[in-house]
C-alpha cells in the first residue's frame, strides 16, 4: 500500500472567489496516483501530489483531504483544515457637498483615477480635487468589488473677503472662466498668470467678467486679484 500519512502545504484561510490556490503533499511511496477532496463550494481535480484550488462564491470552510492509491488499495488519508471568508457586500457612495460617504462604517480604503489615496480609509472622505472616487472595503483579509464611481468637478474657488463672496468657477476651465464677485460696487483688478509668473490675461470687473481661456496651453494658473490696497492669489 502507499506509505502512511505526510504533510499538506498551501494557504490555510482564503476568500470566496480566490482561485488558483496551489495545495501539495511531498511524493507518497508507492502510490501511482492521489484522492484529493475539497471543501463544498471549491473546484479542481488532479491525481498528481499538487492541486489548483479555486473557491467559489459560495465556497464555505472545511477541509482538504488526499490520500495516495495504487492496485493494492489507498494510503492513508492527510487532512488540512481550511477557513473560508465570505467577501464583503459591495459597497455604495453618495456625495454630499464635497463630503463623499461609504455605506460600510469599516473597511474603507477610497480611490480616485490614479489609485489608492493614501490614508483614505474612513466613512467618509473630504474631496480635495476633482477626479473620479470609488470605495473598496476589506474585512478579513477579502476584498469587496469596487463601490459605483462618482466623477467629482467642483464648482470652483470661493472666498469669503469682507462680507464678499468672490466666486472663481469653474476649475478646471477649458473655454469660459467666470470671476465673479456677489454685491461688489467697486472696480477689482486680476492677473492670469502662469507656473513662471508671467502674465497670459489681465482685466477688471465689479461684479462678473468672463475670461476666454480656449487659447490658453493646459497647465496650473494663478489669479490675482487687486483693490487698489490689498490683492490675493488663487491657484
Amino acid at each position: 500500500l502507499p506509505e502512511t500519512t505526510v504533510i499538506i502545504t498551501g494557504t490555510t484561510t482564503v476568500c470566496q472567489g480566490q482561485s488558483s490556490v496551489t495545495y501539495t503533499v511531498p511524493t507518497i511511496a508507492n502510490a501511482t496516483s492521489y484522492v484529493w477532496t475539497l471543501p463544498s463550494g471549491t473546484t479542481g481535480t488532479s491525481t498528481t501530489n499538487s492541486i489548483s484550488v479555486d473557491y467559489g462564491t459560495s465556497a464555505i470552510s472545511g477541509n482538504i483531504t488526499v490520500k495516495g492509491t495504487n492496485t493494492c488499495g489507498d494510503g492513508a488519508v492527510s487532512t488540512l483544515p481550511i477557513t473560508v471568508n465570505p467577501l464583503p457586500p459591495t459597497p455604495s457612495i453618495t456625495l454630499n457637498g464635497n463630503i463623499l460617504s461609504s455605506d460600510a462604517p469599516i473597511g474603507n480604503q477610497w480611490y480616485d483615477q490614479n489609485g489608492v489615496i493614501s490614508g483614505a480609509i474612513n466613512q467618509d472622505y473630504t474631496i480635495i480635487v476633482d477626479g473620479d472616487y470609488y470605495v473598496v472595503v476589506t474585512l478579513l483579509g477579502c476584498n469587496s468589488d469596487p463601490s459605483n464611481t462618482i466623477n467629482v468637478i467642483k464648482s470652483g474657488i470661493e472666498l469669503i473677503e469682507s462680507d464678499r463672496i468672490i466666486k472663481i468657477y469653474p476649475n478646471p476651465v477649458s473655454n469660459e472662466l467666470i470671476i465673479e464677485i456677489d454685491g461688489n460696487n467697486e472696480k477689482v483688478n486680476f492677473e492670469i498668470l502662469n507656473t513662471i509668473g508671467q502674465i497670459v490675461f489681465e482685466g477688471s470687473l465689479v461684479e462678473k467678467n468672463i475670461v476666454q481661456t480656449s487659447s490658453f496651453a493646459p497647465g496650473v494658473y494663478l489669479i490675482k486679484l487687486e483693490n487698489g490696497s490689498t490683492f490675493k492669489f488663487k491657484k
